[in-house]
């Protein structure tokens, strides 16, 4: 077997480990969420208060994890879907996520706590210098 194909079979290996790894990942975020798809949640994001449909349930990246898979980093769960229009009570063209990491249920709603970018990118913080 020559050295291409040989490359061949790890790269298949490689790309079959990255499905089995995303498939686990969703099962277990599907698993973790208490919202479900269709559920209307309340937000409150950066002094905000809005309610949202919940669309989309999955899986989402820790800042650890951006560059590929890490052992023993936990599995996040994001929720996501649209806004309600609060003068029609319809579905608006703004979205929503909520991600497990950087939200908290407080008194029925979900607390978006504020990060910066150096937070989300594991960074230290920046000090306008």
């Amino acid at each position: 077997m020559s050295d291409e194909d040989l490359l061949s079979e790890a790269k298949q290996r490689f790309l079959d480990a990255q499905r089995d790894v995303d498939i686990l990942r969703q099962k277990i975020a599907v698993a973790q969420c208490p919202i479900q798809i269709g559920d209307t949640v309340t937000i409150v994001d950066g002094g905000k208060t809005y309610e949202g449909v919940v669309e989309h349930v999955g899986h989402a990246m820790s800042a650890a994890e951006l560059l590929g898979p890490v052992v023993g980093a936990p599995t996040l769960w994001a929720a996501s879907g649209h806004r309600v229009n609060k003068t029609t009570g319809q579905i608006g063209k703004w979205s929503f996520a909520i991600v497990s990491d950087s939200a908290e249920f407080l008194d029925g709603k979900w607390v978006i706590a504020e990060r910066s970018i150096e937070a989300l990118l594991g960074l230290a913080p920046h000090n306008g210098r």
